[in-house]
């Protein structure tokens, strides 16, 4: 014997039918907390996003230019095209121990390593924090920026928040 159908007709006039219909899509589940509410927009936010959008059509590179060198800008500008070689073990220790600690840890923690390696092994000239950050922008061409950024990581204090001096979001301080 075959199984009952469980057809859903949202045209149907039976209210058992819309109820089923409810139940298959979920329609009034409000708890869903996979699908948290969309932050409410006010005039505010609608002003931010709009100043916003206007600097990134009007974008240039002048905060850049402002925080490097020229030689630097010029670099950004203009990047290396030729490949670079690893031959180099110190200079690949370097550079795995600075971005095996860059995401997570100090430029104290990466001197800290060096002094232990250096204390261990005398004959290494494994690179200092700033050669082998000057070596790997130079291969990359990826140059640091440097904005505010709240303590508790809510924000940049750029573009159109550049000028503020608490939070948004959190209200810290800036500074």
């Amino acid at each position: 014997m075959d199984a009952p159908s469980h057809s859903v007709n949202a045209d149907s006039d039976n209210p058992q039918d819309i109820q089923d219909e409810a139940a298959l899509f979920n329609l009034d589940d409000n708890n869903n907390v996979n699908c948290p509410n969309p932050p409410q927009a006010t005039l505010e936010n609608l002003a931010s996003m709009q100043t916003i959008i206007r600097q990134i059509q009007d974008a240039s590179f002048s905060d850049e230019e402002k925080q490097w060198s020229g030689d630097e800008f010029d670099t950004f500008l203009h990047p290396l095209h030729e490949q670079f070689c690893l031959d180099d073990a110190q200079f690949r220790l370097s550079l795995s121990i600075y971005m095996a600690l860059s995401a997570h840890s100090s430029e104290a923690t990466y001197t800290a390593v060096q002094r232990s390696i250096k204390e261990c092994y005398p004959n290494s000239t494994m690179l200092s924090f700033d050669q082998v950050r000057n070596r790997l922008e130079s291969i990359s061409g990826i140059l640091l920026l440097h904005f505010d950024m709240c303590t508790n990581s809510c924000m940049a204090f750029t573009g159109p928040f550049s000028d503020l001096k608490k939070c948004l979001h959190c209200g810290e301080d800036r500074f």
